[in-house]
């Protein structure tokens, strides 16, 4: 009888919750931090420090960095944030949004996941970018399984 390959799952990261919402009139999006849920495990406790960074680029340059607050001890973080940045309409469709989940620490801050959104990017990602447009001035909630961060940034 022949044995049976163990195929690896790939490894999770979590989730994270929020919703976008671009007011044209105002030239403002908004980011509300929801929450995140089975993060990766990051401190030998077995739990995290986890906080939320929302940074915006355009042509591979930071133009805006918000973040939340640290929520100690868990891997499931309620953070309830609402992050808000002023973008030109004209814009908009130059931007791509980086939503990652880091690991607060006294000497360096370690990356868990991210989420990256904009019209080019795979996944779910795209179809929430895409889902803000379509819905102008309403937010538009959903959840995302966060990737691999990109340790280049770190």
């Amino acid at each position: 009888m022949a044995k049976k390959k163990k195929t690896l799952a790939p490894p999770s990261y979590g989730e994270v919750c929020f919703s976008l919402r671009y007011v044209i009139p105002e030239r403002k999006l908004s980011v509300h931090i929801v929450e995140a849920k089975d993060l990766k495990a990051m401190d030998k406790s077995g739990l995290s420090d986890p906080y939320v960074k929302v940074t915006l680029i355009a042509f591979q340059k930071s133009l805006a960095k918000k973040k939340t607050r640290v929520i100690k001890e868990t891997l499931n973080p309620f953070f309830n944030k609402t992050l808000v940045f002023d973008v030109p309409f004209d814009k908009i469709n130059e931007l791509t949004m980086v939503v990652a989940v880091t690991e607060w620490n006294k000497l360096k801050n370690k990356p868990i996941g991210e989420v990256v959104l904009n019209h080019d990017v795979t996944g779910s990602g795209r179809e929430h970018w895409k889902d803000m447009f379509a819905h102008p001035q309403k937010p538009v909630v959903m959840w995302h399984k966060l990737s691999a961060p990109d340790m280049s940034k770190s």
